[in-house]
Order: structure tokens, then C-alpha cells, then sequence
């Protein structure tokens, strides 16, 4: 099984990628909630392929 310290960006995209290839794994993330904190990223189209 694999490890996926911190819920960030880096962190949910890893996940997905897992989730696709079918790799059991388990993220780890410190807080107890996911909120958005009010910071924005911006992310160019290829990287959001990822996504789709």
C-alpha cells in the first residue's frame, strides 16, 4: 500500500492517479477539515487534463 502524506493539490492529484490505476493507497492529512482557506492557484489546461 502506498502513502500519500498532506490533502494538498499534489497530495488529491497523486490520489486520482492511484485511483485510476487501481493502486491501493491511504492519504494522510493533518487537519481535521478540508476548507478553503482563500488562497487561489492558478493551473495551466494541460494540468487540468489531469482532472478530467
Amino acid at each position: 500500500m502506498k502513502a500519500i502524506i498532506g490533502g494538498g493539490i499534489g497530495g488529491f492529484t497523486t490520489a486520482l492517479v492511484f485511483e485510476k490505476l487501481r493502486t491501493p493507497y491511504k492519504l494522510f492529512e493533518k487537519a481535521k477539515t478540508i476548507d478553503a482557506v482563500g488562497a487561489g492557484i492558478w493551473l495551466p489546461p494541460n494540468a487540468l487534463q489531469v482532472f478530467d
